[in-house]
């Protein structure tokens, strides 16, 4: 009776000793016998109970199940082993997703595991997780379509700090890192080529370096840079011939200009200057050889 009265109140202690007292005087005590078994099976759910809540789900089955071999009709036990079973199904299921990169699909599946048991740690980080991921990713998609691959490698570091090991992640930053590369070396290329037709050599220049040192071997980009350091010297050379007065010299120069680069301004508007000067300068030594100084 002292048994049943410390179990009745939770003081498995006072009735082990109670039943084992119990015992002792009878060994055929039945209700001794059935105290402790209902003491280990209640230590045993308990104990399942503590395991199911820190989501160690396979050690907690193992609990209740022998918790079950004392009192196979303990309806609690039977159901935790069941929701074990389905949160480990679950998480196998959604961590494959995940790895896969269907990461909404996935979200909803430990949203489920939620459902059972919302202590599920996992569960609560992958969901946060899963949501950082998703919306890293469509930053960057966006960051693209805006060419504004500066902020897309933060992004990108960022998305690699939260998601190291998942090989679709690391498949899509490779994706996103090539198509920004290639993006970007084409857009430094138009800007070179832009800045060549307006003749600013020394510009258009540096960004043709640019592009070919990433991409030697495109066989545009190397004819522009040729092209460029040409135009750069007859420019520099018509300059200092017109300079020194070598005015004939200085139009060779910039027909050269013309012949490599037809739109370039430069000549176009310095060709007519120098002849001009250079007609003066001819009409000048003729009349000098004359003696004629009148003219």
């Amino acid at each position: 009776e002292q048994g049943n009265y410390y179990f009745e109140n939770g003081n498995y202690k006072n009735a082990l000793y109670y039943y084992k007292k119990a015992l002792e005087i009878n060994e055929d005590n039945e209700d001794a016998k059935r105290g402790i078994a209902l003491i280990h099976e209640d230590i045993l759910f308990r104990r399942g109970l503590k395991l199911f809540n820190l989501s160690d789900y396979s050690n907690a089955i193992l609990k209740f199940e022998k918790s079950l071999k004392l009192n196979p009709d303990n309806q609690k036990a039977l159901e935790k082993v069941e929701k074990c079973k389905k949160i480990i199904e679950l998480t196998e299921k959604a961590e494959e997703l995940y790895n896969s990169g269907k990461f909404e699909e996935s979200k909803k599946l430990f949203e489920e595991i939620l459902k059972l048991n919302p202590n599920d740690k996992n569960a609560n980080e992958m969901i946060n997780k899963i949501s950082k991921i998703v919306d890293l990713m469509n930053e960057i998609n966006i960051l693209y379509e805006n060419k504004n691959y500066e902020d897309i490698m933060e992004k990108i570091g960022e998305l690699l700090n939260i998601a190291p090991d998942n090989k679709y992640i690391t498949q899509f930053v490779t994706e996103i890192k090539t198509k920004a590369f290639k993006q970007s070396l084409v857009e430094t290329f138009v800007e070179g080529k832009k800045l060549f037709n307006m003749d600013k050599y020394e510009e258009a220049m540096s960004k043709f370096e640019e592009v070919h040192a990433l991409c030697p071997d495109d066989e545009s980009v190397v004819e522009y840079l040729k092209k460029t350091e040409k135009l750069l010297k007859l420019k520099n050379e018509s300059t200092e011939l017109y300079r020194i007065g070598k005015y004939d010299e200085a139009l060779l120069k910039l027909n050269e200009m013309m012949e490599l680069h037809p739109g370039s301004i430069y000549p176009l508007i310095n060709i007519p200057v120098i002849t001009e000067l250079a007609e003066i300068v001819k009409k000048a030594e003729f009349f000098h050889k004359k003696g004629d100084f009148n003219n």
